[in-house]
């Protein structure tokens, strides 16, 4: 039986020294940029990939470019995003009672101090969980409300039970060189702020305030306190009292 004769048409596709034609580089070149899909979610940014076969290195070596500077993009903004950082702490009470909670710190993106920030991410919530009453299985939250000129939360310093009442001393901003503490109590299934007379009780800090960087599944109170008095950090951090608020 007589082969049909091949067209004219179907031999342009190829040139004598076999290289892909322009129609066929343009192709390709858009099929490389469709086959290349960024996703980004609460994990690092995924690079995907298709499978593609490719007649010519030129056009290989250009994806590979391609997915690189994805990599890269998907690296820096990785870097700068939001999180979370969670952990638990070991808290003792004024009566000697250690007790264990469970901590949040929120991240977001920016910050007024991008020249002094690294990170390009600043903490914007801070929260706290604990079992109350003890051994009742019923889990207290409590969560930062207050924010400085600079929009850092306020930081708790002191978690305490006052006749039997949860209570929660933090310290906020109000402007580049003063601060104000705030008083928190739990009551009737609430978190209500409790204003604080002048001057009040001191009461030295048991909660973390210093860096969050690698922390332990569970803190424990030597740790906690090795890190808190690292050096560089103000005063007033580490207690709570007798002024209302602190300046310098």
């Amino acid at each position: 039986m007589e082969q049909a004769p091949i067209k004219s048409a179907q031999l342009v596709e190829k040139s004598k020294a076999g290289r892909p034609s322009k129609t066929q580089e343009q192709q390709l070149e858009g099929d490389m940029r469709r086959e290349v899909e960024i996703k980004r979610g609460l994990s690092p940014i995924v690079l995907i990939t298709k499978e593609s076969s490719m007649s010519n290195g030129h056009w290989l070596l250009k994806a590979f470019k391609t997915i690189g500077l994805a990599l890269i993009l998907g690296a820096s903004l990785t870097a700068c995003g939001a999180g979370k950082s969670s952990w638990k702490e070991e808290v003792q009470l004024s009566d000697g009672k250690v007790i264990v909670v469970e901590r949040d710190a929120i991240y977001v993106i920016g910050g007024a101090e991008w020249a002094s920030n690294s990170s390009g991410s600043k903490i914007d919530e801070y929260r706290i969980r604990f079992e109350y009453p003890s051994e009742s299985s019923q889990i207290v939250e409590w969560h930062s409300v207050k924010k400085s000129p600079r929009t850092y939360p306020e930081i708790p310093l002191v978690l305490d039970m006052l006749a039997t009442e949860p209570i929660i001393f933090s310290l906020v901003a109000i402007s580049n060189g003063c601060e104000v503490y705030s008083k928190y109590v739990y009551r009737n299934g609430v978190w209500a702020e409790e204003k604080l007379p002048q001057p009040f009780e001191q009461r030295a800090t048991n909660l973390l305030f210093a860096s969050k960087k690698d922390l332990p599944t569970l803190l424990k109170l030597a740790d906690k306190n090795k890190r808190n008095d690292d050096i560089g950090h103000r005063r007033a951090l580490y207690q709570v009292g007798p002024n209302l608020k602190v300046c310098g």
